[in-house]
């Protein structure tokens, strides 16, 4: 029963039948189109576009099928088939080979960042754990290093104190293709979302102006971009501009095994034992002469001591 407010100021009651409302319901529910299986070309959400239209509107060259006919993007139609062709050829192989399908380029890209062995979450993993930024990390004792050789960003190593992270370049189309596939990742992805763990976990080592110069010197970032802080202020932004899940957070136990070993006193006495007084060969002559001198000089006691 729904009361409303009559001309005459006097109120109407109308009767609505509840059978009718059900049954209208229903028919606007068996009218929705099916959402099929295979489906994986989105709409970048509303939400995302009005933060920065442009990072997601292609300017060279076409990235799914909506943008698929503007004439101004025809011209890097034959160079996207010789870049498929050549560069990451080996990289689709490989990935058809292990049962995959790559779907569109948004999936393409995000599909050469990804290892040929994709990573196992731990149980008790949906939890995103933030870890202290690259300085702190070194700080506390812990060594960053960039990984020898890989072919994939997600080859994060953490092993006796020493963690091992892929190079990453970050040039000027950085934050686009990561803007991008975090998007992807966000509509079809949700569990899997390995870019997006990813991107996490560098934002919180790259924290600061002085994380990002740290790793640059450490050769972990090729900074094509000129600017460490600029290189900082990218992961927060893309970070900020995308939604991450954490089904399963494939960083679990590198971000676990982190925080645990910072949070041992000895690691960090050992690192600041070695950054003052190892860091130059002079110190290092002087540190052990003094140790000689404080050893000769107990001895010397010790045999007076005797004597008596």
């Amino acid at each position: 029963m729904e009361k409303r407010g009559g001309e005459d100021g006097r109120e109407n009651y109308t009767s609505i039948s509840v059978d009718a409302l059900a049954t209208s319901f229903k028919n606007q529910m068996e009218e929705l189109p099916e959402i099929l299986p295979e489906c994986c070309i989105y709409r970048v959400p509303p939400t995302n576009r009005a933060l920065k239209a442009e990072v997601y509107a292609p300017q060279v060259v076409s990235i799914g099928p909506f943008h698929h006919n503007k004439k101004e993007l025809q011209g890097m139609e034959e160079h996207k088939l010789r870049y498929m062709k050549s560069k990451l050829l080996r990289k689709v192989k490989e990935y058809l080979n292990i049962g995959h399908e790559i779907k569109h380029f948004v999936d393409l890209l995000r599909i050469c960042h990804l290892p040929s062995a994709l990573m196992i979450a731990s149980e008790n993993s949906a939890e995103l754990i933030s870890i202290p930024n690259a300085v702190q990390l070194q700080e506390a004792g812990v060594q960053l290093l960039k990984l020898g050789s890989s072919d994939s960003l997600l080859d994060i190593k953490f092993t006796k104190g020493v963690l091992e992270i892929p190079l990453l370049v970050v040039h000027d189309y950085f934050k686009l293709v990561m803007c991008n596939i975090l998007v992807l990742e966000s509509c079809h992805y949700f569990i899997d979302s390995y870019i997006g763990h990813y991107v996490f976990f560098m934002q919180m080592l790259v924290d600061i102006d002085k994380d990002a110069d740290f790793l640059i010197h450490n050769g972990i970032i090729e900074d094509w971009m000129g600017r460490s802080s600029t290189v900082a202020a990218l992961f927060n932004k893309v970070r900020g501009e995308a939604s991450i899940f954490i089904p399963s957070y494939y960083l679990y136990d590198i971000s676990k095994s982190l925080n645990a070993y910072c949070n041992v006193p000895r690691h960090k006495w050992k690192a600041t034992f070695k950054r003052d007084y190892c860091n130059m060969p002079w110190m290092v002559a002087s540190t052990t002469a003094v140790v000689i001198l404080l050893i000769l000089t107990l001895l010397s006691t010790i045999s007076s001591f005797l004597a008596f």
